[in-house]
């Protein structure tokens, strides 16, 4: 038998060096293709953000933003759904899930904190979903003027 022909040691390492860059290859780029069905969170700082300048912008004002009417304010942090919400409100009463138009998936906890009844103290309105003790949550926070009191809105979504 006539071996003239056949493969070399420096064959071979071609062969499977180029094999193993390929499957590198192929392997570094597939979490890159499925990572925008991947659930990531960037989608809960979005909501957050947009949900504190709804509040501080539209729907607690009464008409200039981030000076929220104190009525519209007191309706919306009530613990029941108000029934006495002012006409002028940008809301007609409802949890926050209804006045915000959240889906089932989207939790979402308001708060309010400052000195609203103009006693030296900061008193803390809360209306929305208790926050997990476990788990991320995102924050948004405004400054917002309610009657010319200087307060802090904190939306958290999870």
């Amino acid at each position: 038998m006539n071996r003239d022909r056949g493969q070399t040691t420096l064959d071979f390492a071609i062969g499977v060096s180029v094999f193993l860059l390929a499957v590198a290859f192929v392997f570094s780029f597939i979490p890159g293709m499925v990572q925008p069905f991947a659930d990531s969170g960037q989608e809960d700082m979005t909501v957050s953000n947009r949900l504190a300048d709804r509040l501080a912008t539209d729907v607690l004002t009464s008409g200039e933003p981030y000076i929220l009417d104190k009525s519209c304010t007191m309706s919306f942090f009530e613990e029941d759904a108000p029934a006495d919400v002012p006409n002028y409100c940008a809301f007609e009463g409802g949890g926050v899930e209804d006045v915000l138009a959240l889906d089932l998936r989207t939790n979402v906890h308001v708060s309010l904190t400052g000195d609203l009844n103009d006693d030296g103290t900061e008193e803390s309105y809360t209306a929305g979903d208790s926050i997990p003790a476990s788990g991320s949550t995102t924050t948004a926070t405004r400054r917002v003027t309610v009657d010319g009191t200087p307060t802090k809105l904190v939306v958290k979504v999870w």
